[in-house]
């Protein structure tokens, strides 16, 4: 906040909805759209599975919606 924090127990309490907000809530590009807590605890493999069945099913219902592949549903390597 650009005014600062009022307490240390404000300073906590934004860094825990923050840190919530990052982990949980966020599908970061870098690793395909997942979250990184689903990426922790390995839950990326399902999610990613399951999204490529989606989008391919769509794909074949209305195959002129996409004029290449589909998005990239693979689990990513290693990032930092």
């Amino acid at each position: 906040p650009s005014k600062g924090f009022s307490s240390l127990q404000a300073i906590r309490e934004w860094m825990l909805a923050f840190s919530h907000a990052y982990n949980e809530e966020h599908r970061h590009s870098s690793i395909n759209f997942v979250t990184p807590g689903a990426r922790h605890r390995g839950e990326d493999h399902a999610l990613l599975a399951h999204r490529k069945v989606v989008y391919e099913h769509a794909k074949q219902q209305n195959p002129r919606r996409w004029s290449g592949d589909t998005r990239n549903c693979n689990v990513a390597g290693a990032v930092s």
